[in-house]
């Protein structure tokens, strides 16, 4: 014990007063800050991992270096034959050497975050220490077992070759194979499995998109213990290998216990290694499977021509994580002809018992698609009522269009996403739940859909739950129902949110959002709140969900404007107020006008606003010009200092624009708000959602106003 620790001092003295080793930390150090200080425009955290992308990888080929550099001096060193006759075991000697290598490599990590503390205190002052700390340990854990994985098999190499030199250019190949190499094989064949093996471990695994209290948190967290787990221990069971190889002359004795350790690491090791693969195995059949329901169902209408379903009452109850659900259907089928009764339910839940009329009814499932036998209805039947009892575990898994993971839908623990377009509840219809890359499923629901009274009550559930559509309230035995009539859809939300309210307005932030950030987006919708009450004596109802887009919508386009879904407004937590002006108050204008637009209609406007659409209907136009002259007058009022129109050209050629545009030129806002003021106080809606406005009203409200 004594000669290890004489052994792991003298090589930390060697470590730190060694003209190398001093310079190689000395442009750590330089290289660390410079590159993190190049990033001006990005975010810290961003930073940060770029940072690591680069000199911590290379950080890696050093202590490779410094394992096989240590060993060589220790045990064939012409300065060291004692060593050979060394009574005692050479594994104290070994494990000296890599406990000091392995200090000498955690100054490199704390370098690492002293730059960032410090560019972070620069930048942002008043930023408190609590950020830190998670980083220190979350990320801190992960590069320091990079650093014990490379001088494992550092040690293993120096062990198995005699050769210094060969050992060296053999400790540089296997570097460049367990981070470049696999890089590419991760990336270029998505062998996402594999990046378990690189060197640089938080490289690959610190990077997800769990940027949110919410988003498949409770699974990733999972799946990062049994994979940081199984690495520790195969870190070890490498080191205990070295071991032996280095003892294999020596007693009996030694090598049995050295022996029986490295049998106890290597069933550990298939144990977690059990586990991780598991989790992969489930990943891609999940992939798989929903690759060959979107080939084999291809894109399918959304709704059954002939059948809709006017009601819906569901009850969920749950075990861990196993969701049992029972719904009851009430369906519209005054128009059905001779089809029979197709059903979409998640793949994931196990269909136990289907009722048609009250009595049980066979069908069929082809993966997502049920086929019910009709036998039960009558000749003449308006409606029909349709239960089905099913259970199941929901953690849908893919990998979005640039590379990452994400989880879409999932239950696990507190928090959860069941989106009503996954199928969480059956849909009528054929319904493709898994479009592929080009087309979210959120977007297959821009066709319009039938109206449903939904009522869905929670049993048991310790979490709060939000709904995209709907009232929630608590029951005398804690159960929460969900009451929404008239809605296409409601889908579940829980996790850690904060919630605010302005009048009618409901503002759902998750917790991870910055006090800054969250006072500057309750400071808009205030303001906005009050400026149309003002302006239009309207008062704005809805619901305004901040969530990551990207889990949401594969397609990085996409997830720079807001969406509806079901009856909530969704916008990206990482959107923030307008970039030109840094006002407060001020949304991006084409956020700001779907904001509005969902305000008036409750539906989502975007695809009338898109260039290449043309407005057939001249009323549409007339619509569309009256929210797009309120947005405009909105920024003016919020002290924007580039105020401007969202509209599509075709629509911007009308001769109501042309009026606004006049209007807006000569600085006419308080006769123009009172033609908005007029034009807006519609009760009725056309077959779009739009408010009716035609060109006679337009031409009489400009009339009266302007003269």
């Amino acid at each position: 014990m004594y000669k290890g620790w004489y052994q792991y001092c003298k090589h930390l003295r060697f470590l730190f007063f060694h003209p190398i080793f001093l310079i190689a930390l000395l442009v750590f150090g330089v290289s660390d800050f410079f590159i993190f200080s190049s990033q001006l425009n990005a975010d810290a955290l961003d930073s940060l991992y770029t940072t690591n992308a680069i000199v911590h990888t290379v950080s890696l080929a050093m202590a490779s270096y410094t394992m096989v550099r240590l060993h060589f001096r220790t045990f064939h060193s012409s300065q060291n034959d004692w060593i050979q006759a060394y009574p005692g075991s050479p594994i104290a000697l070994a494990l000296a050497n890599f406990l000091a290598a392995f200090t000498y490599m955690s100054l490199y990590s704390c370098l690492i975050f002293i730059v960032f503390f410090i560019k972070t205190k620069l930048s942002l002052p008043s930023i408190t220490y609590q950020p830190f700390m998670k980083l220190l340990v979350e990320n801190g854990v992960r590069l320091e077992i990079s650093y014990f994985l490379t001088l494992s098999i550092g040690l293993l190499i120096a062990v198995l070759l005699k050769n210094k030199w060969v050992a060296y250019g053999m400790s540089f190949f296997v570097w460049i194979l367990g981070t470049y190499a696999l890089e590419v094989m991760v990336g270029k064949f998505h062998w996402l499995p594999l990046k378990l093996f690189h060197f640089n471990h938080y490289f690959l695994e610190g990077r997800s998109l769990v940027n949110e209290p919410l988003w498949g948190n409770a699974l990733f967290h999972h799946e990062t213990v049994v994979s940081l787990t199984f690495i520790t221990v195969f870190a070890l069971l490498i080191m205990t290998i070295a071991f032996i190889l280095l003892i294999w002359r020596r007693p009996t004795k030694q090598r049995i216990t050295t022996s029986f350790l490295a049998i106890i690491l290597l069933f550990i090791c298939c144990y977690t290694s059990n586990d991780y693969l598991e989790i992969w195995t489930n990943k891609y059949q999940q992939a798989y499977s929903n690759n060959g329901i979107q080939q084999s169902e291809g894109i399918a209408s959304n709704l059954s021509s002939s059948i809709s379903a006017t009601s819906y009452t569901i009850n969920v109850f749950h075990s861990k994580d196993t969701l049992t659900i029972n719904t009851e259907m009430i369906l519209d089928i005054s128009r059905k002809t001779n089809e029979s009764i197709v059903l979409t339910l998640n793949p994931n839940f196990k269909v136990e018992e289907v009722l048609v009329n009250n009595h049980k009814a066979s069908f069929t499932r082809h993966r997502a698609t049920l086929t019910l036998d009709d036998d039960h209805l009558k000749a003449g039947d308006k409606e029909a009522k349709v239960s089905l009892i099913y259970s199941g575990k929901i953690a849908e898994w893919d990998i979005n269009s640039e590379g990452d993971e994400r989880y879409f839908a999932f239950f696990k623990g507190m928090n959860a996403y069941l989106p009503s377009y996954m199928a969480w509840y059956p849909l009528v219809g054929a319904v493709n739940l898994y479009p592929g890359p080009q087309q979210s499923p959120v977007r297959s629901q821009a066709a319009d859909h039938t109206q449903a009274d939904f009522s869905v009550t929670l049993h048991g559930f310790q979490q709060y739950f939000h709904s995209t559509s709907g009232a929630i309230h608590w029951t005398f035995n804690k159960d929460q129902t969900i009451t929404a009539p008239k809605t296409s859809g409601v889908s579940l939300l829980s996790g850690n949110f904060n919630i605010q309210h302005y009048g009618q307005l409901e503002i759902i932030l998750p917790s991870t959002i910055s006090k800054a950030h969250a006072a500057e987006i309750y400071e808009t919708y205030a303001f906005l709140n009050k400026a149309l009450q003002n302006d239009l004596d309207i008062t704005p109802n809805g619901e305004f969900l901040y969530l990551p887009l990207k889990d949401i919508v594969d397609d990085s386009q996409q997830s720079q404007e807001p969406l509806l879904l079901d009856n909530a407004f969704i916008i990206d937590s990482a959107q923030t107020v307008d970039a030109v002006s840094r006002k407060k108050q001020i949304l991006n204008p084409s956020v700001q006008f779907q904001y509005l637009g969902y305000l008036l209609t409750h539906k989502d406007l975007k695809s009338y606003t898109h260039p290449d659409r043309e407005q057939k209907d001249p009323n549409d136009t007339i619509s569309l010009v009256t929210l797009d002259a309120l947005n405009y007058i909105l920024q003016e009022e919020a002290g924007s200092v580039a105020p401007t129109f969202v509209l599509a050209p075709s629509v911007q050629n009308s001769v109501a624009f042309k009026n606004v545009q006049q209007a807006v030129a000569q600085k006419q806002f308080e006769p123009l708000k009172q033609v908005l003021s007029e034009l807006c106080d519609k009760k009725f809606k056309d077959h779009i959602g739009l408010p009716t406005i035609t060109n006679q009203e337009w031409r009489e409200a400009w009339k009266h106003a302007f003269q």
